[in-house]
């Protein structure tokens, strides 16, 4: 009975343990009915076994909040929730929360595969290929009808077979298994990808970005959206008001129909800022597009451009993350480069040593980071223990220290509340 026991212990590894002792009943099928077993396992956990459920495995950052997925499942946000995008009900809409705090509605649910964060909503992939959304529903982003805000997990409806979910500020797009590209929300400038829906308009029913064919990966912004296909070229559609599609706003400034981003070559990943966009290229070279009123192209320049410009100073990249009017480069050795927008040091200079830095900057810190994402105005990275550390703008608590100040270009761990606490 002992070895049946320690076998269950064995297949349900992802229990979330407690200090102490843990208690688990079996029901055990015998011949000819089933009999029940009163059985009492106790064993201690050990405490590397709790800290590594207590880690991060993933990490997205919205325009002023930031949500982790841990390992033991659990989901936690913190920073703004004006719009209910920290998935807290009981607490109002208005409020903030300086420490990560647990989103609810997940607890019951299958676990997460993949997390997006958009301006002012989340979306979150689960095991099941089913897609739940919350925050604000203003652009119609989670597919209900009624503006408002929803600060609990809502299913999206008429996704199926799904990979990859992306939010942005406009909409909500996902990618399914076959690869092709299907968006809500509003279509504004174009940001759906659909010519059914007007310039002016939204729609909740899911609509595939025409003619885009077998895509692979899929980006959301504020005006504009992008995938990668199969051969690794960037498409892109929605708003080129400032060149954010790559080519000259003079040749048009909405365009539902998607465009390749000349000159760029094939890329492995894409970033993708306020009106503007970076790609990483397999040989770990970056190039940026669009606007670059501070910097941000990282060239060396403020001069907006309507076609890739190579980011100066960079050491082979292994990915990388866009903010709002900012970027960052996280190199093989997991340190981390950023440029363009520094009003609150997230580039990792201090604020004071000036707001604008139009080539990549060391951001100074002795972790190392496996993985990096970006806000409108702050940055987190991720080590490969699964500690998170968060730097930039922190006047909405979005770097979830527990406590209000304007920011900071030193990396600070976020510390998860404990079973304890």
């Amino acid at each position: 009975m002992l070895e049946l026991c320690e076998r269950h212990r064995r297949l349900y590894p992802t229990l979330r343990p407690t200090e102490g002792m843990i208690t688990m009943a079996l029901t055990a099928l015998a011949r000819g009915g089933i009999a029940a077993l009163a059985v009492s396992v106790l064993f201690a956990v050990p405490v590397a076994a709790q800290q590594s459920m207590q880690a991060v495995s993933q990490v997205v950052a919205g325009s002023q909040h930031t949500c982790a997925l841990r390992e033991d499942g659990s989901l936690w946000c913190w920073g703004a929730n004006a719009h209910g995008q920290l998935g807290i009900v009981r607490y109002g809409y208005d409020e903030y929360r300086a420490t990560p705090t647990e989103v609810p509605g997940f607890r019951n649910l299958v676990p997460v595969s993949q997390l997006s964060a958009g301006s002012f909503h989340n979306c979150a992939v689960m095991i099941n290929e089913r897609i739940y959304c919350w925050g604000w529903n203003g652009n119609r982003a989670l597919g209900r009808e009624t503006p408002q805000v929803i600060p609990w997990p809502v299913r999206l409806q008429g996704f199926w077979s799904v990979a990859a979910v992306a939010a942005g500020n406009l909409s909500t797009c996902v990618l399914n298994e076959w690869g092709g590209v299907r968006c809500i929300g509003s279509n504004a400038w174009g940001a759906l990808g659909r010519t059914d829906v007007s310039l002016t308009g939204w729609s909740i029913e899911p609509g595939r970005v025409i003619w885009l064919g077998r895509m692979q990966s899929i980006y959301a912004s504020g005006s504009f959206n992008c995938a990668i296909n199969a051969w690794n070229i960037a498409r892109c559609w929605g708003s080129n008001d400032l060149g954010e599609l790559g080519r000259d706003p003079s040749l048009g400034r909405r365009n539902p129909t998607h465009v390749r981003i000349d000159d760029l070559g094939p890329v492995s990943m894409l970033g993708l800022g306020g009106s503007f966009g970076c790609g990483l290229s397999e040989s770990g070279r970056v190039r940026c597009w669009g606007d670059n009123s501070r910097g941000q192209l990282g060239d060396g320049s403020v001069e907006t451009s309507y076609s890739p410009v190579d980011v100066i100073g960079l050491p082979p990249i292994s990915a990388i993350a866009v903010g709002g009017l900012h970027a960052c480069a996280l190199d093989f050795s997991g340190s981390v480069w950023c440029w363009g927008d520094n009003i609150d040091g997230q580039t990792g200079l201090p604020y004071e040593e000036g707001v604008i830095v139009p080539e990549p900057v060391l951001v100074g810190t002795e972790q190392s980071f496996v993985s990096i994402v970006a806000g409108s105005n702050h940055n987190c990275g991720l080590t490969a223990g699964g500690e998170l550390y968060c730097w930039g703008s922190n006047r909405e608590r979005q770097l979830g220290v527990g406590e209000r100040y304007r920011g900071t270009n030193i990396p600070q761990q976020v510390i998860f509340p404990t079973a304890t606490d």
